[in-house]
C-alpha cells in the first residue's frame, strides 16, 4: 500500500469494522501513508507499522509534467494569478482580489464550473490535464483550497496560499505543509493572508528530496519482498 490516506486524523470506524480490517491488514507486506496522522492511527487502532510517504504525484518533477503540455501545444494561460477554488465563497473570492490587487497580478482559473447545476454545460466542462498543470507553470502566485493544488504549488515553485478546507479534510493539507516548513501556508481567512513571508524553494526543495528518496526507498524495498 503506496501512500493511502485516511482523509481524518480521527479514528471513524467502529469496533466491527476496526476487527476487520485489523485482521485485513496483516496480508498486506508494506503500508505506507500520506500522512503522519495516519500512521498513528494505523499503529494505534489496527496494531499496523505504516511508514509515511510523499504522496504519489510528487514522485515525479515539474519537468516531467511539462512533458504532456508540450507534447500537446497546450496554449499559455490567460493570467499570471492561479485561483483553484473547488468550494467557492465569498471570503475566498475576497482573498483573491486582494492579493491580485496587492501583487498587481490577473486571476485566472483551471477548473470549471462542474459542480453547479445551474451553470450552461459548456461551462461545466472539465479542461484538459494538460491545461492544469499549464496553469501552474505559467502562475506567479496561486490561490487554492485543493490540496493536490498545493502539491503542485511546491512542484513547480509557486508562491501560494491554501485556504484551510474542512469539508476535504484538514489533516492532509496540515501534514504536507508541515512536512516542508510550510505551515504558515494555510489560511482561514484575508487576515491570516496577509504579511506572509515569500517562500524559500531552496531550503523547501532540500527537504522534498530528502522525502523523494526515503519514499522511493520504501517502494523498491517493498517490492523486494
Amino acid at each position: 500500500s503506496y501512500a493511502a490516506s485516511y482523509g481524518s486524523d480521527v479514528w471513524e470506524y467502529s469496533d466491527e469494522e476496526t476487527s476487520e480490517c485489523k485482521a485485513l491488514i496483516k496480508k498486506f507486506n508494506a503500508i505506507s501513508l500520506r500522512e503522519k496522522s495516519g500512521v498513528v492511527l494505523c499503529k494505534e487502532h489496527l496494531g499496523a507499522e505504516a511508514k509515511h510517504v510523499l504522496d504519489p504525484t510528487m514522485l515525479l518533477c515539474a519537468d516531467d509534467y511539462m512533458k504532456l503540455c508540450q507534447a500537446d501545444n497546450t496554449p499559455q494561460s490567460k493570467g499570471n494569478l492561479l485561483n483553484y477554488i473547488l468550494d467557492d465563497n465569498a471570503e475566498k473570492e475576497a482573498l483573491i482580489e486582494y492579493i491580485a490587487k496587492e501583487k498587481n497580478l490577473m486571476p485566472f482559473r483551471v477548473n470549471s464550473k462542474v459542480d453547479d447545476s445551474k451553470a450552461p454545460v459548456e461551462e461545466r466542462v472539465q479542461p484538459p490535464l494538460e491545461q492544469w498543470i499549464r496553469g501552474f507553470y505559467d502562475a506567479e502566485f496561486v490561490v487554492t483550497d485543493s490540496f493536490h493544488a498545493c502539491v503542485f504549488s511546491i512542484l513547480f515553485r509557486k508562491q501560494f496560499i491554501a485556504y484551510g478546507n474542512e469539508d476535504r479534510g484538514l489533516s492532509r493539507f496540515k501534514s504536507l505543509l508541515d512536512m516542508f516548513g510550510l505551515e504558515d501556508r494555510l489560511v482561514s481567512g484575508l487576515s491570516h493572508a496577509c504579511n506572509l513571508q515569500p517562500i524559500d524553494y531552496d531550503e523547501v526543495y532540500k527537504k522534498y528530496h530528502d522525502m523523494k528518496e526515503y519514499s522511493y526507498s520504501f517502494l523498491k524495498d517493498a517490492l523486494a519482498k
